[in-house]
């Protein structure tokens, strides 16, 4: 064992009351420092929170150029269970222009909704369709006038493709809408719930799909699937989604 007398220098810095105090101040920040970063954790960790009223309660009547489907054909293209879209907030409204009768002009709006701080967007169209046997083709993406929106927000950029499934095909247009604004892709939705400062979190797609026939149909059945995606929104924003100010945490 070394002799303290050969080292003066050692044992004097270890005696002197620099070190003491900086030792001191070391333990103290350790001891405090984890819960400091729980109560940092706690602060920051974004809630949960409800909808304003629930995606059921969605009126189709509402919607300035559609009506409320009389059947549900639509629905033979869609995945219909909570699994395959990762929450229980899930509705599908099957709607047609008004003015048409039969198969013309059909359509329906699939919404889903999420707010848990851990989601992290389990579910797009051409992953979903995929998954289920359908073939996605020219995936891409569009601009969607939506006046309905105000001056602020004249256009949203809208993911778009074309479905085949069995004997149906399909034009889809969607969107997200996370904690106020409107989002294309499932990254900008992750970085945009992600963002700091928000109190509370959420995150819905919501997605117009028009079926069609002949090639010759396809353009108009995006079209429609577009002017649907448009005006959902505003009655989404107006009478369903959470307010921003609240999400904010400023109300």
């Amino acid at each position: 064992m070394p002799d303290p007398q050969t080292h003066p220098s050692r044992t004097k810095a270890l005696d002197s009351p620099l070190f003491v105090i900086c030792a001191a101040v070391l333990i103290v920040a350790a001891v405090g420092l984890r819960p400091r970063l729980d109560a940092l954790r706690i602060k920051y960790t974004k809630k949960t929170i409800e909808l304003r009223r629930p995606l059921d309660q969605f009126d189709p009547s509402l919607l300035p150029s559609f009506k409320r489907a009389a059947d549900d054909s639509m629905m033979k293209l869609l995945p219909a269970s909570v699994e395959a879209v990762g929450t229980e907030q899930y509705k599908v409204f099957n709607v047609q222009e008004r003015g048409q009768t039969g198969s013309k002009g059909q359509a329906a709006l699939v919404l889903t909704y999420y707010s848990k701080p851990g989601d992290k967007v389990p579910h797009t169209p051409e992953v979903c369709y995929r998954q289920v046997g359908g073939v996605v083709r020219n995936l891409g993406y569009l601009q969607v006038p939506t006046p309905g929106l105000g001056p602020d927000v004249p256009e949203i950029r809208a993911r778009t493709m074309f479905l085949e499934q069995a004997n149906s095909r399909a034009a889809i247009a969607y969107c997200f809408c996370a904690n106020g604004d409107m989002l294309s892709d499932r990254l900008s939705v992750r970085l945009r719930i992600a963002w700091p400062g928000d109190e509370y979190v959420y995150f819905s797609k919501i997605e117009a799909v028009s079926r069609f026939g002949p090639d010759s149909e396809a353009a108009a059945a995006m079209e429609r699937s577009k002017r649907l995606l448009a005006e959902a929104l505003p009655i989404l924003l107006e009478r369903h989604f959470p307010l921003t100010d609240v999400v904010k945490g400023t109300r």
